[in-house]
């Protein structure tokens, strides 16, 4: 069973040996690189950014770098990147973060299913035109984006088939890791087919920030992501694209080796009505 998971990256503890690992007292050099990169945090991030203050005001974002440089040296290293990444945050904007991959990671698999966090393991194109009845199933549930271009010839093969224009005949399953130009590919079969859309909402919004850049912070060099484009797919901006039949995941599931989303897919009716 194909399941959405995380490595759990132990970036933010003195497990793993990154490059400003087990600290004690950072000294006035290290202070500076920090302070470095809230300056630029404060001077250019607005600029670069396509839209910086959609979500958090000037002020506050200013103020919350004031605060920050004023605390920098009684931080250590892992709260000071916490920091940042708290600032940047606050733009509100997915694809805008601090960047970081720590040297050392444990191989944790992680799924938070609707009865909790569990530690999951890691574990064909088909023929449609000749079966009749056949259903096609369209997984993006662990798409996290890339170039939306590239679905576009599905997408017009879809379209151009009848088929599909009937309830009953695609389904869309879509969960919390479909984002950026996944979400982008959901509207649009949403829009020009009559997919049946199943699994949980998506993690990223239809009307989002993206075409992403990145710099790197002139002290710690930590790579900075920002949007430079706004895609508006919706006249109401909504947190998700949300499934017509919602299907959650449960630890039972996994340990059964079974995919509640595929099992809801397989027991509903060629035509019939959705909700």
């Amino acid at each position: 069973m194909r399941l959405l998971a995380v490595i759990a990256l132990v970036c933010l503890s003195g497990l793993s040996e990154t490059t400003w690992s087990h600290q004690a007292a950072p000294g006035p050099s290290d202070v500076a690189i920090w302070k470095a990169d809230l300056q630029f945090l404060a001077t250019q991030l607005p600029k670069l950014h396509v839209n910086p203050f959609s979500t958090i005001s000037a002020q506050a974002f200013l103020q919350s770098i004031e605060r920050a440089t004023s605390r920098i040296g009684e931080m250590r290293d892992d709260e000071r990147l916490v920091e940042l990444s708290r600032i940047v945050a606050a733009i509100g904007d997915a694809h805008t973060g601090i960047a970081y991959r720590p040297k050392a990671a444990l191989p944790l698999m992680l799924y938070r299913f609707r009865d909790g966090l569990f530690i999951t393991n890691v574990t064909e194109d088909r023929k449609i035109d000749q079966t009749p009845g056949a259903r096609l199933v369209v997984d993006l549930r662990n798409n996290g984006g890339g170039d939306s271009g590239i679905f576009e010839p599905l997408l017009n093969g879809l379209k151009a088939r009848p088929a599909f224009r009937q309830k009953g005949a695609l389904f869309v399953v879509i969960g919390r890791q479909t984002f950026s130009s996944a979400v982008l590919n959901a509207v649009e079969l949403k829009r020009d087919t009559a997919a049946v859309f199943v699994g949980e909402p998506t993690g990223g919004k239809p009307n989002h920030f993206g075409e992403v850049r990145t710099v790197k912070l002139p002290g710690t060099g930590l790579d900075l992501s920002y949007s430079t484009k706004y895609f508006k797919e919706s006249s109401v901006d909504t947190p998700s694209l949300d499934p017509d039949l919602r299907v959650d995941l449960t630890i039972a599931d996994l340990r059964a080796k079974r995919d509640p989303v595929m099992a809801a897919i397989l027991a509903t009716k060629t035509g019939a009505r959705q909700p």
